[in-house]
């Protein structure tokens, strides 16, 4: 049998504890949970969550992938999964500051690199007596019961009841020659998606996305490629945030007569 010599044998039995020790460290140290646990959406309204009249019962959300889905904007819900070990798990809904508003699941047993069913971890927008929380920002955080950790999942979660409130300000000018281009200044409509809307009587005969940081944008005189016919055009203004939530000026579409600005489009 071949001996070591001590010094040999001391320095292995060293080597060996501290190999054991990196490793430790590793596990806790790297991701203790993985997926891309995003919430989706990260913005919503429990007591609406509907673009309204005209528009699909649920908005539209483009993946990281490039596709576009249906998204229900009364919820939110997470997937993940467990990177280094199988634990069991609490989820919770938490305040910027902390405060538990919601938990979702209590000591719920998840093994390593499975996620968990799609929408398991659902936040209908509830606290734990049934009220509804009010509008403002929040987190999940997720407890590994058996290591004693808390992840906090850093993408807050809104919650938004209250409509964007658009408003037109000024055409100018407010008669151009046909092919003409018109500035349109607006307020109140911070949505992701906005769009200005022209209106020949009650048929809408254009429909332009328009930029939520700012307050005002162009119209070039066109419809379908070609100057727009001589005539009296309503405009009005649709804004959808990210809750889904919509707002609209006037508050009806299509405008009723004498409802919104009129921009006038002379022969050339």
């Amino acid at each position: 049998m071949r001996r070591w010599p001590s010094g040999a044998f001391g320095a292995l039995v060293v080597a060996t504890i501290a190999a054991f020790f990196i490793v430790q460290h590793l596990k806790v140290s790297l991701p203790l949970i993985n997926g891309d646990p995003l919430p989706l959406p990260a913005a919503f309204n429990p007591i609406g969550g509907d673009p309204g009249p005209g528009e699909p019962a649920v908005c539209r959300h483009r993946q990281p992938d490039g596709r576009i889905v249906a998204v229900d904007y009364r919820r939110t819900y997470i997937t993940f999964y467990l990177q280094n070990r199988a634990a069991h798990v609490d989820v919770q809904i938490v305040t910027g500051a902390g405060r538990v508003v919601r938990t979702l699941v209590r000591n719920y047993y998840m093994p390593v690199d499975r996620r968990n069913p799609p929408g398991a971890f659902v936040w209908n927008g509830r606290e734990n007596d049934g009220r509804l929380a009010p509008a403002g920002t929040y987190f999940y955080r997720v407890t590994l019961l058996e290591l004693g950790r808390q992840v906090l999942i850093d993408r807050p979660i809104a919650i938004i009841t209250t409509a964007p409130r658009p408003a037109i300000v000024r055409l100018a000018p407010a008669s151009v020659p046909a092919g003409g281009r018109v500035r349109i200044t607006y307020s109140g409509a911070g949505g992701d998606r906005n769009q200005l809307l022209l209106y020949r009587g009650s048929r809408l005969v254009k429909a332009f996305a328009v930029p939520s940081r700012r307050t005002s944008a162009v119209w070039n005189g066109l419809i379908g490629g070609a100057p727009a016919a001589p005539g009296e055009y309503a405009v009005a203004l649709r804004a959808i945030d990210a809750a889904c939530n919509v707002g609209s000026y006037p508050r009806s579409l299509p405008p009723a007569p004498g409802q919104a600005p009129v921009l006038q489009v002379r022969q050339p």
